[in-house]
């Protein structure tokens, strides 16, 4: 995900953010975790082994985001799942 990222960044398709588009992706992760959209692991190691679904996190946190009306923020979201329909993740 970081070089998809910085390579988006680098084009000029990322998000348009001062830290990058990474660091906005990481920061929409840890809102899906709080917000238990990822998993409910109920331990640390369990929660250390599950797998990130990268869209589902970002689709989930974007829903969020509108709803708490943060445009800002959801416009970002949605240029990263632009990012994602664009260049598909190949998920194993």
């Amino acid at each position: 995900m970081f070089a998809l990222c910085s390579y988006a960044d680098e084009q000029g398709k990322g998000d348009n953010s001062k830290f990058g588009t990474y660091q906005t992706l990481k920061s929409f992760e840890e809102m899906s975790i709080l917000g238990k959209g990822i998993t409910e692991a109920n331990t640390l190691e369990q929660f250390q082994n599950v797998k990130l679904n990268w869209e589902n996190a970002c689709k989930k946190t974007v829903a969020l985001l509108y709803k708490c009306n943060d445009l800002i923020q959801f416009n970002k979201g949605k240029d990263i799942l632009n990012l994602f329909n664009k260049y598909p993740v190949n998920q194993k």
